[in-house]
């Protein structure tokens, strides 16, 4: 983890093909075992490879063995840090939970919601955005049951690595989690000119989106963090697990005002 070697590049054709490296390793004090980087880069460096792999450890050993002995041994490849794997599904029980609690709100709120109408007899506004709120109910319910959040993320991945899309993603994904943030805060004011009963269960909604949002774009600074868990609870899965509670309890002070 300390010293770089290099086997120097080879150059790929359309067809792929096999390639030899000889990458020579020093002897160094302390060192227990070597590993090979294997990526791909339009130019040869680091900078701007866009896919790579790890060999499992090469031990060393201090007695170099005599060459009718040394023999060539397959070794296994394991992706990096940023591999799918490092961003592990989400635990059932409270994804299920946070889904049930978002049905409860979404049936409270059918029979809720304020009945104005415009001057041409069509619903008014606190109206349409009142069954939008239902809908987005309906749809996070949904979202929550079957899981579409990692399924849309695994499918995203898979397509990111077939389009050589994969590390560059990264100013896309920034973007994308910028923009959600920045809906969010511009959208408090709107529901600040809402009735005092009705903003819990807006602003709790508003987070919930945000917070899946940000969570399916899955930046792995951010997935560092969000994965964090406690008795197999994400942090994500408690953010989102609050934001329904918090759903229901406004959808719950909406029925009491009437």
């Amino acid at each position: 983890m300390q010293y770089l070697a290099s086997g120097g590049p080879k150059a790929v054709g359309k067809e792929g093909g096999m390639f030899d490296f000889e990458v020579v390793v020093h002897p160094k004090k302390g060192m227990r075992f070597v590993m090979g980087v294997i990526y791909f880069s339009r130019t040869g460096g680091w900078g701007d490879h866009k896919l790579v792999a790890n060999t499992e450890p090469i031990p060393v050993v201090s007695e170099p063995a005599t060459p009718k002995q040394t023999r060539l041994e397959p070794l296994r490849l394991q992706p990096p840090s940023d591999a799918p794997s490092s961003h592990p599904p989400p635990a059932y029980a409270p994804r299920l939970l946070t889904g049930l609690l978002l049905l409860v709100a979404m049936i409270a709120a059918l029979g809720v919601g304020p009945s104005t109408k415009a001057a041409d007899g069509k619903p008014g506004l606190e109206t349409r955005w009142w069954r939008a709120m239902v809908v987005l109910l309906a749809l996070a319910f949904l979202w929550e049951l079957f899981g579409l959040e990692n399924w849309l993320a695994e499918k995203a991945r898979t397509m990111a690595r077939a389009a050589d899309f994969y590390n560059p993603r990264a100013l896309l994904q920034k973007a994308a989690i910028s923009a959600a943030v920045a809906a969010t805060v511009l959208l408090f004011p709107f529901i600040r000119r809402a009735r005092s009963s009705d903003r819990l269960a807006l602003v709790a909604l508003a987070l919930y989106v945000a917070i899946s949002v940000v969570n399916l774009v899955s930046l792995h600074a951010i997935d560092k963090v969000a994965d964090l868990s406690w008795h197999g609870v994400s942090l994500v899965q408690a953010l989102k697990l609050g934001c329904a509670a918090m759903i229901v309890q406004g959808v719950h002070r909406m029925r009491r005002v009437g």
